[in-house]
């Protein structure tokens, strides 16, 4: 099959996720795939070869971010402001590249992320040329930032779910959420993505790894990775947490990533007396995550509950069981939903009772190991990409005859 992806992301620069390895593994078993994408970041393209194309409104490169060997040709439009200017522009002049993407190289079948800014345009040019879509829904992406343009988003939102062929989520959740706006609910489907099992494995951590970060051998570990969106809830765990993590000097806080809120992390760990205590290393490369996750002894998942996150299914949480580490999670309905509670996981209810639980569990080694042991089995009898993968072949596949 010939397969679009299109989203509104940087698929060059954003950290790796199910947006790369669905495509890179479908490109592995011999599918023609492209990536449409969106450049987040400021300044000119810094792909190779971009000087020679500034006439173009795109340009396309072939990379691979997650799976060796594979091979995706990305298109990226070209950016003519910055900040929101060049996004909102974007949603005006984007259509003509989509319509030539769509034109001079037709796919069989679109895989849709995207809502606002490449989204619903595709759908509507899709339609009239008469090319399948299926839109991959992974987040409720009104509820992801609070910005002027929030009504308006939502608004998109239900166009794209209202003129494409099927829906694929990835929670029973997020499901029952997107069935709201729709009325044929066969429309919807569940897939989990996957999880690389050999790249994230348990494993002793690396000694050189914990010496860099300042981690003693005997330190216990409290671990958080991902974006730092300001639902996070890292701040709100420190407030929790500070006064038991003075009386434990040997107990580390390490968080992996960057975002919106890691300045406020850092700020009020400095004013709580835990700048020695809590690492931020910032966002880790791919290649290296593994290796950082395995410093964990507990892992968390403090989200602040409200639809952007309940609806949600972070990932994270995936790799984090796939490395053995036991998990401590608020108890969020699309998570939930898929990864039932003490495989690996606790949910607490609200973030004081995680906090008291995350604790609980550093001091309690019989009940980790038991936990260890469960949160890697969950993961390899849900979550091996040959099966996810197979599974959404074969729904693109469907997809795509149906439409003939």
């Amino acid at each position: 099959m010939k397969i679009l992806f299109v989203h509104e992301v940087s698929w060059r620069k954003k950290v790796v996720y199910e947006i790369h390895d669905f495509p890179e593994l479908l490109s592995l078993r011999g599918h023609n795939v492209s990536f449409l994408e969106y450049d987040e970041e400021e300044g000119d393209l810094e792909h190779p070869g971009h000087e020679e194309n500034q006439k173009r409104m795109s340009v396309d490169s072939t990379y691979s971010r997650a799976h060796l060997g594979s091979r995706v040709r990305v298109v990226t439009p070209r950016r003519f402001l910055p900040g929101i200017f060049g996004r909102i522009l974007a949603v005006v002049i984007h259509p003509c590249v989509i319509y030539s993407e769509l034109r001079d190289n037709r796919p069989d079948v679109i895989v849709l992320y995207a809502v606002p800014t490449n989204g619903w345009q595709t759908t509507l040019i899709a339609k009239k040329m008469k090319i399948p879509v299926v839109f991959r829904a992974i987040d409720v992406s009104h509820k992801l930032r609070k910005t002027a343009f929030t009504k308006l988003i939502a608004k998109t939102e239900k166009i794209v779910y209202q003129n494409v062929g099927h829906i694929s989520t990835h929670n029973y959740a997020l499901k029952e959420y997107v069935a709201s706006y729709i009325s044929e609910i066969d429309q919807i489907s569940v897939l989990l993505p996957g999880v690389d099992l050999e790249r994230f494995s348990p494993q002793e951590p690396s000694k050189q790894l914990q010496n860099q970060l300042g981690i003693n051998p005997n330190d216990k570990v409290i671990l958080f990775m991902g974006t730092i969106f300001r639902f996070s809830g890292v701040v709100e765990f420190l407030e929790y947490t500070f006064a038991e993590l003075r009386q434990m000097p040997s107990v580390k806080l390490l968080i992996l990533g960057d975002g919106e809120d890691l300045n406020r992390v850092r700020k009020r760990a400095q004013e709580l007396g835990l700048d020695k205590q809590v690492i931020t290393p910032g966002r880790v490369p791919y290649d290296e995550l593994a290796e950082n996750l395995l410093l964990g002894t507990v892992a968390i998942l403090p989200f602040i509950k409200e639809s952007v996150t309940d609806f949600a299914l972070p990932w994270k949480v995936a790799q984090y069981l796939s490395c053995g580490l036991p998990t401590v999670s608020m108890n969020l309905k699309g998570l939930a939903s898929v990864i039932p509670e003490g495989s690996g996981v606790l949910y607490r209810d609200d973030l004081e009772g995680l906090a008291s639980t995350t604790l609980e569990l550093l001091n309690d080694l019989e009940h980790r190991n038991q936990l260890s042991k469960e949160a890697r089995k969950t993961m390899v009898d849900l979550c091996s990409w040959e099966n996810q993968v197979t599974k959404f072949e074969n729904l693109l596949s469907e997809i795509q005859m149906a439409y003939k």
